[in-house]
């Protein structure tokens, strides 16, 4: 399984290398006309953490389910379509964003702004 999640980590304080961001992908698909990536889990840690209820709407991601100390979301009724080259907004800052390539590839990523340009 490790080799199907992809993990991001940084120091934070005097912790070296947290894991800060998880995901795991369930199989990934090369059709003829189509690519198909399927991601079953997203794990992400926060230094600024935010109440939360089932329900609740971020961007085209909507809370399905919070049990066991996971939160569970769903894109049911936001299709999310990928093309080259392009940003797609899954919730506030966070991105997909897919290479200037005929073959499709992508990743997640968020939008920060440098405080010293403004």
């Amino acid at each position: 399984m490790a080799d199907k999640t992809y993990i991001y980590k940084e120091d934070v304080g005097d912790l070296k290398n947290m894991v800060l961001i998880a995901v795991h992908f369930k199989n990934a698909f090369r059709g003829a006309d189509q690519n198909l990536a399927t991601v079953d889990g997203v794990w992400q840690i926060s230094n600024s953490p935010i109440s939360v209820k089932g329900g609740a709407s971020f961007g085209k991601l909507v809370i399905s389910d919070i049990a066991y100390g996971q939160i569970s979301m769903e894109n049911k009724d936001n299709p999310i379509t990928l093309s080259k080259n392009k940003y797609v907004s899954l919730a506030g800052d966070i991105y997909l964003q897919t290479a200037d390539s005929d073959s499709l590839r992508y990743c997640i990523v968020r939008e920060v702004q440098d405080a010293d340009k403004g």
